[in-house]
C-alpha cells in the first residue's frame, strides 16, 4: 500500500460504535492505529463498510491489548488480512 493509499484510508470515513455494524458479516480490516485516550490505550481500525466506504471503530481495551505492535504492522502492511466478524 502506498503513502496516498494509506491517507485516504485515515481521512476517509466516519468513526461509529461497534454496535452500528451489522452482526456476522466480515468486514476487511485496512488499517489500524494504536492511541492514548481518556481512559487508556486503545486501538482504532479502519474498515471496509461498502465498496466506496469505510469506518472506524474503537476496540475495546481487551481486544486492543491484544494486538501488539508487529500485528498492526502486519496489517497497515498488508502482510495480513484480517476480518473482524
Amino acid at each position: 500500500m502506498n503513502l496516498s493509499q494509506h491517507f485516504r484510508i485515515i481521512a476517509s470515513g466516519r468513526e461509529v460504535r461497534i454496535q452500528t455494524l451489522e452482526m456476522n458479516r466480515p468486514y476487511s480490516v485496512l488499517y489500524a492505529r494504536r492511541l492514548s485516550k481518556k481512559y487508556g490505550p486503545t486501538v482504532l481500525i479502519a474498515l471496509q463498510a461498502e465498496e466506496n466506504m469505510n469506518v472506524k471503530i474503537y476496540l475495546a481495551k481487551s481486544y486492543a491489548d491484544g494486538l501488539n505492535v508487529d500485528d498492526i504492522e502486519d496489517i497497515n502492511t498488508r502482510r495480513e488480512k484480517y476480518k473482524l466478524i
